[in-house]
């Protein structure tokens, strides 16, 4: 059976992330260079404690500060594991521009601040 052609849709994500890098200072307080500063924190075990934690990473406190504002959109939630619950954030800047949106998303850990994923996105309206 013949594999799909994906050859558009990955020219489409190339496109797309350069659109991003290329638009992010429209968004105001980043620079790429802030968005590539981000240190994501790492799951460790605590020697003291034995518990398992975030740490080595940029603190979500550390981000905005950065930034100098707060997010667009803020969502904390609860996240079952197999050895308990964790409160985690989603927190997301976006500017919409007249050929594309871009937009950087995070997820951090609510109890060690720290950001543990980040992602820069881009959308242009035309290829869609």
């Amino acid at each position: 059976m013949a594999q799909p052609d994906t050859s558009n849709i990955e020219s489409d994500k190339q496109e797309e992330d350069a659109f991003a890098k290329e638009h992010i200072e429209e968004m105001p307080g980043w620079t790429y260079e802030k968005f590539q500063s981000i240190k994501l924190g790492h799951l460790k075990k605590n020697a003291n404690s034995g518990d398992y934690g975030y740490y080595d990473g940029t603190s979500m406190t550390e981000l905005i500060a950065l930034i100098g504002r707060e997010p667009d959109s803020l969502i904390e939630y609860t996240q079952y594991y197999p050895g308990g619950a964790d409160i985690e954030g989603k927190a997301g800047w976006t500017v919409e521009l007249p050929e594309g949106k871009v937009s950087v998303t995070v997820y951090y850990n609510k109890e060690y601040d720290q950001i543990f994923s980040a992602k820069l996105s881009g959308w242009i309206f035309d290829l869609h």
